[in-house]
């Protein structure tokens, strides 16, 4: 499973409530394994670190200062 740091790909802070569309391709074949839009920010947390499990869904860990939470979304299988 792919990991991805929302800030290794560029996003600010400005752009934290802009929808996010997350991709995770085959490393081998480049091909797309999965696709979903997730918003940057949760009841005032920010998305810190998503993986995709193998069932097509996208976990992302929300965290501020002094609380975090899982949210799970369902991504889009071609």
């Amino acid at each position: 499973m792919l990991l991805w740091k929302l800030r290794e790909m560029g996003i600010t802070d400005d752009q934290s409530t802009t929808p996010m569309i997350l991709q995770l391709y085959d490393r081998e074949s480049g091909a797309l394994l999965g696709e979903c839009t997730i918003p940057v920010t949760y009841d005032g947390m920010k998305a810190v670190v998503s993986n995709f499990d193998g069932n097509g869904n996208l976990h992302v860990l929300y965290q501020d200062y002094r609380r975090s939470v899982v949210q799970q979304f369902r991504g889009v299988i071609p």
